[in-house]
């Protein structure tokens, strides 16, 4: 007989809760961002289920950016700078390429240089030298890696070491612009 279930879609009581479905909510976002531990293995997954939803959570999320724990701060900026696409989120980003940590500048100008601002590039250029690791990246990846991929994709340029990409931006920084999601100059 037909039991009216397509082929297939039963599914072995074992796995029916292997993937739960988290609803992200403005709340459950803050609270993810703010309670982020490292140690847990579950923590950087429950921020990519915010990423994922793709939800407006920048505006709550911002002033995380600020937090004395660094852990937070981290988290603030993972999700900040993966949801970041509207003129607004680029303004909260923008200001963490002068931030002290390298790690913190360069994951921001990795979000913004896709995003065609211009002000990215020394910032990634700036972290080329940086021996530290992506935080929670696996697998594990340095910082100075995540730099040179994103300058290489987005200027269509290769050199061989920093010096000279600090001198290819000193000699056509000034005239740099974004088209056609890439960057070009005169």
């Amino acid at each position: 007989g037909d039991s009216g279930d397509a082929p297939g879609t039963d599914v072995p009581e074992d796995q029916v809760q292997a993937e739960p479905q988290r609803a992200v909510t403005e709340e459950s976002a803050i609270e993810a961002v703010e309670s982020f531990d490292p140690a847990d293995e579950e923590a950087v997954a429950s921020l990519n289920d915010i990423v994922y939803d793709g939800g407006d959570y920048v505006p709550s999320l911002e002033p995380l950016l600020d937090s004395d724990d660094p852990n937070v701060r981290w988290a603030a900026l993972y999700v900040i700078a993966n949801l970041t696409d509207t003129e607004d989120e680029i303004r909260v980003l923008t200001p963490i390429l002068e931030d002290d940590e390298v790690i913190f500048s360069v994951m921001a100008a990795g979000s913004l240089a896709g995003l065609g601002v211009v002000d990215a590039l020394p910032a990634l250029i700036g972290g080329l030298s940086s021996t530290a690791q992506l935080p929670y990246s696996d697998p594990p990846q340095p910082l100075s890696s995540f730099a040179l991929l994103t300058l290489e994709h987005y200027t269509g340029e290769t050199f061989d070491d920093a010096d000279g990409w600090q001198a290819w931006w000193d000699d056509v920084g000034s005239s740099i612009v974004w088209e056609d999601g890439q960057y070009v100059s005169d």
